[in-house]
């Protein structure tokens, strides 16, 4: 827990005593509010400052080359790299498509040839994590390729299972999580990315990390 986590629970403790004990309505009703706050904060994952490591689990489809990524920590980039284990696209076919976060096969009638077998690595970075952890982490995909020749269709895409800060695992189509499209697009996060641009992870929000803003809100009470 960061240090203005804990000076947070102990100044809505206090609050929640005083408010308990006034017994009006509005100030019980206020306790809790604050009650909920408690439980978020003791619930949430413990990052400490120091030493830290954010991994992706990551595959892809390739077309004269494999999709490319790189990794971002509140907007500082960490590590990239070149998915050149992704399925050839132009002799292996294709791997999947995505209803949602369900993975299903492509219809016997497309024109991608199916090959249900994804290969996907855990790519790690290691990183000097902030206490609490980051606000943000950052995917992006940045070489994306598509062509049609008579009925064969290629593509590259690069498709983000989950990524994990310090073993702390965050879902790509996870709600809250939303894509970034290069064009100026913005969807809700998926694992297949089928044009440029970034998966962006709030990280506090997401692992129930109480932000600054919060905290000082609270405290000033």
């Amino acid at each position: 827990m960061s240090n203005s986590s804990k000076i947070l629970l102990v100044t809505a403790a206090a609050m929640l005593l005083s408010a308990c004990a006034s017994g009006d309505a509005e100030t019980t009703g206020e306790a809790g509010a604050i009650k909920a706050s408690l439980e978020t904060i003791e619930n949430a994952p413990l990052i400490p400052a120091g030493p830290g490591q954010i991994m992706v689990r990551v595959s892809g489809e390739g077309f004269e080359g494999g999709p490319e990524f790189t990794v971002y920590m509140d907007g500082a980039e960490v590590g990239s790299g070149v998915v050149d284990w992704a399925l050839d696209t132009a002799t292996e076919g294709f791997a999947v498509t995505y209803d949602g976060a369900r993975i299903v096969p492509f219809s016997a009638g497309s024109r991608k040839r199916r090959n249900g077998n994804l290969r996907w690595k855990d790519v790690s970075f290691d990183v000097d994590m902030p206490e609490g952890g980051p606000k943000v982490v950052s995917v992006l995909f940045s070489n994306d390729k598509y062509k049609e020749v008579e009925d064969r269709m290629f593509d590259r895409n690069l498709i983000v299972d989950s990524i994990s800060v310090n073993g702390h695992r965050i879902q790509a189509e996870a709600e809250g999580v939303i894509f970034e499209a290069m064009r100026g697009t913005t969807e809700p996060g998926m694992e297949k990315m089928l044009r440029n641009g970034a998966l962006v992870f709030d990280v506090q929000k997401l692992l129930g990390i109480a932000p600054e803003e919060t905290t000082d809100a609270v405290a000033e009470k």
